[in-house]
């Protein structure tokens, strides 16, 4: 993985769909893999990180990488210019700001439930990307995250439902399942690696970060 990386996790059609349990889980395994880490929470609606934060703040969690809940411009532009990774976890909703954000990214991670209005959402939103695009001339990766996927699903079924998609400017990543062991151990605080308790979600997330390191 690149020593410094701007990744938004973004969801553009809804609240809910696990983007705080993505910006979370990386930004504690990146940390652990030694990279420098800092996490920005623009959700001002839901406060989602900055609520996993408290609770690892308050049970004297070990917390090494630096946190950020709804900076202003200049500590926008501050953290920008940090060395190391950047998780912007986002509101969910396609705003103006979470768009201007998106086109000073490097990586984008949209997480998606497996179902036909979601698909759909992304189709829409294909539009914007070549927008964005054509004005910023980045080299920005557009990643889908099957989130919340159902465990009687095999990951060629999510591939093949989310098919066409790399035609439009997205790339799939590995999924992620529906289990209890992520919000047990957001509900303490912890990433599922920290807790410990489902060897499947810790290889999820591993999985996603390895992903990213060579996308």
């Amino acid at each position: 993985m690149k020593k410094n990386l701007t990744i938004t996790v973004a969801q553009i059609a809804k609240g809910g769909a696990g983007k705080t349990t993505i910006s979370t889980n990386l930004a504690v395994e990146l940390q652990r893999q030694k990279h420098k880490v800092t996490l920005c929470d623009l959700d001002t609606i839901q406060k989602a990180s900055r609520h996993f934060f408290n609770i690892r703040a308050k049970s004297d969690i070990p917390f090494s990488f630096d946190f950020h809940f709804n900076p202003d411009d200049r500590m926008l532009e501050a953290v920008f210019d940090l060395e190391g990774i950047k998780i912007f976890d986002t509101g969910g909703y396609d705003s103006l700001d979470t768009q201007a954000l998106i086109s000073l990214s490097d990586v984008v991670l949209i997480p998606v439930t497996p179902n036909e209005i979601e698909k759909n959402a992304l189709i829409e939103f294909s539009k914007k990307i070549e927008q964005i695009v054509k004005v910023t001339s980045k080299d920005t990766k557009f990643i889908v995250v099957p989130n919340r996927v159902h465990v009687i699903k095999t990951k060629q079924q999510v591939k093949s439902f989310f098919s066409g998609l790399e035609d439009l400017g997205y790339i799939l990543a590995p999924p992620l399942y529906y289990r209890l062991a992520y919000e047990n151990a957001y509900e303490k605080g912890l990433s599922v690696v920290e807790l410990g308790a489902s060897e499947k979600a810790t290889a999820e997330v591993y999985d996603l970060a390895k992903f990213l390191s060579e996308v």
